[in-house]
């Protein structure tokens, strides 16, 4: 009887699926008889969209289309190449707009010059995928330069093989809480995989990115005021418990997150729930303000935060937490995490490696390298706040840090530093040194990431557990990096 309905199921629905059958349309606004009337080839991509029934895919050939977007339709819209195809919104408002509980696909195009209160690149609240997608020199008064997803409890946003850039989002809130994410505001599911997110800047909070969402149950408004205020509204049990079943539903994967700018996070700003792993958090900057934090990357009250195979070096603030700043009542997990070279920029700052303010013993490390970071360019201040050690981390400094276990951790002065990683300049990268005490000090066990999965690559793709001295011994090497012995 079971296989029966099962049967009737799949029967029902091939049958109304081929009443519906996809067709393509065609766009080329070069091609001399094309008609946005007649169509094959349309002159304009609204005139496709107008025309198009839901499921249809629109082809985008080579050209500029000065035009915006609203895409209120199951739609798939490939364009013939992010350098070939683009879509210009003369600064007249988002230059693509999904509606809600709309499904679509925007492939191989650049979307660029657009202006609006929220989302100048592309304002979504449906669910949107994103691949191979140039979003660049977009701006937004409020939020969301480039992308504002706050889509449906149903929505989502996938961005995989795309580069987000030159965007900016100007909202100014006295506050610190509301707007921002020059790159991408998001308030909703969100993944990013092999993506850059670069050069873009707000004057509040996330340069690249600002992410509030924090799953099924969100804080409150009065949550959120009561954290401005100082006040625990609601019990640290209950937030923790709701970020965890979340905790996947934003995430970076394989990326670069470089060279943006903001006050309080010049790469991420995340309040709520993110994931990153295998991706390069370096050369941003929160350096705009008097208490500017967070360079690489700022952390707000209640978030649950998961990094592994993470490099956050380079990054500069003014006040605290040059690498990081991360204050929390959820929880944190950083595994095989390198964080190295960021800077405080004043001697008054603190935490030049990361600052962590209340929550102690929320942050925990292991296998992680925290070392050559500085204030101001010559004190070394690589930690500042309580973190607890699972063991086999390196600190060169840790007279401000509080967790750290001599028994299970391995603190080296910063003469030794130098021999960790070193810059490889042709190469553009750092690259682990044979002589480096980071080398089979791992766990013995394996290096694992914050669901107790075993690493099997490190940051550049090389295979870990390498037996790297040749003793009989393979342990993980600490930090991102793996090093990889040339026979």
């Amino acid at each position: 009887m079971r296989k029966l309905i099962i049967y009737l199921i799949l029967l029902y629905t091939c049958f109304f699926c081929t009443l519906t059958i996809a067709k393509t349309l065609n766009v080329d606004i070069k091609n001399p008889i094309c008609s946005d009337q007649h169509g094959q080839p349309f002159c304009q991509i609204n005139s496709a969209v107008k025309f198009s029934s839901p499921d249809d895919i629109i082809n985008i050939a080579i050209g500029t289309y000065s035009e915006t977007l609203i895409i209120d339709k199951n739609l798939k819209l490939i364009g013939a190449g992010s350098q070939h195809t683009i879509i210009d919104g003369a600064r007249k408002s988002s230059v693509v707009k999904i509606t809600p509980g709309v499904r679509s696909q925007i492939r191989s195009l650049t979307i660029q010059n657009g202006y609006a209160n929220n989302g100048g690149g592309i304002l979504n609240r449906g669910s949107l995928l994103l691949d191979d997608v140039h979003v660049r020199d977009n701006w937004a008064e409020l939020s969301g330069g480039g992308i504002y997803n706050a889509s449906s409890i149903s929505g989502s946003l996938y961005i995989k093989n795309s580069v987000i850039e030159h965007n900016q989002a100007l909202g100014n809130d006295k506050q610190n809480i509301k707007y921002g994410g020059g790159g991408i505001y998001n308030d909703s599911p969100l993944m990013i995989e092999n993506t850059k997110l670069q050069f873009n800047q707000a004057v509040d909070n996330g340069g690249g990115l600002y992410s509030i969402h924090t799953g099924r149950k969100k804080s409150s408004d009065g949550e959120i005021i009561a954290e401005k205020l100082g006040i625990n509204s609601a019990s640290k049990r209950i937030r923790s418990l709701r970020r965890i079943k979340d905790r996947g539903s934003v995430s970076i994967q394989n990326s670069y997150i470089q060279n943006n700018y903001a006050e309080a996070g010049g790469g991420i700003n995340v309040h709520g729930v993110l994931n990153i792993t295998s991706s390069f958090i370096s050369e941003n900057s929160a350096t705009n303000g008097f208490r500017s934090a967070g360079g690489g990357l700022f952390a707000h009250f209640d978030t649950m935060l998961n990094l592994s195979n993470v490099i956050i070096s380079f990054n500069r603030a003014t006040f605290r937490g040059g690498g990081v700043r991360f204050y929390t009542v959820g929880h944190g997990s950083f595994s095989n995490v390198s964080i190295i070279d960021n800077e405080v920029v004043k001697d008054f700052g603190q935490g030049a490696g990361i600052f962590i303010i209340k929550g102690e013993k929320s942050l925990q490390i292991q296998n992680t390298l925290i070392a050559r970071n500085y204030i101001n360019g010559n004190i070394v201040n690589d930690c500042y706040g309580a973190f607890q050690s699972l063991g086999n981390n390196y600190l060169s400094s840790v007279e401000t840090c509080k967790g750290f276990d001599s028994n299970i951790d391995i603190h080296e002065v910063i003469s030794g530093v130098d021999h960790l990683y070193q810059w490889d300049e042709k190469r553009g990268r750092y690259k682990a040194l044979s002589s480096s005490l980071l080398n089979e000090a791992g766990d013995p066990t394996g290096c694992k990431n914050d669901k107790d999965n075993k690493l099997v690559k490190d940051i550049y793709g090389n295979e870990r557990h390498v037996d790297s001295n040749n003793d009989g011994i393979v342990k993980c090497d600490i930090g991102a990096i793996e090093y990889i012995p040339k026979f």
